[in-house]
């Protein structure tokens, strides 16, 4: 359990990971998409 908690990552890091990942494969739309899926899906407002 340690080591999962060692390289565990933080809430919602997945979702920034892959949306970062389609803005530097210039595909603004689906890093939007990923985006909005982890405010929905974390339950968290838009500023």
């Amino acid at each position: 359990m340690r080591l999962f908690y060692s390289f565990a990552l933080p809430e919602g890091a997945g979702y920034d990971l892959i949306a970062d990942l389609h803005t530097a494969l210039g595909d603004a739309e689906a890093a939007v998409r990923w985006t909005a899926a982890r405010n929905k899906l974390l339950a968290r407002t838009t500023s």
